[in-house]
């Protein structure tokens, strides 16, 4: 699997510490691209050109951060851990993507 990736975002931050976590780094390649340079080829790999992105072999590319982290889960066999989406979960979860949104914005604003 390739993993396609910016350093300093923190929704790709997020699924390399899941990776890091599952000990799943030799399954997983890094890839850092500039998600905004055509000339990369990562627009074909992924159409709406948002990293991260996780290209499975032979299976196409999952987007989004729980996307990937949900199936990277699953194929550790963890996926008990959102067997269950309550509401509860799920707050807690847009709680933390907000705090990720409002720190880049603060990062993008000092800039």
């Amino acid at each position: 699997m390739k993993l396609f990736m910016s350093a300093n975002s923190p929704y790709a931050r997020k699924v390399r510490v899941l990776v890091t976590e599952l000990d799943m780094k030799d399954r997983i390649e890094e890839i850092s691209v500039n998600p905004r340079d055509e000339a990369t080829g990562f627009w074909t790999k992924n159409p709406i050109a948002k990293i991260p992105a996780l290209v499975i072999d032979n299976e196409g590319a999952l987007g989004e951060s729980d996307l990937i982290s949900r199936y990277l889960l699953n194929l550790a066999g963890k996926s008990g851990t959102f067997a269950s989406d309550t509401m509860d979960r799920l707050s807690v979860l847009a709680i933390a993507n907000g705090i990720l949104d409002t720190g880049m914005v603060a990062r993008v604003e000092k800039t």
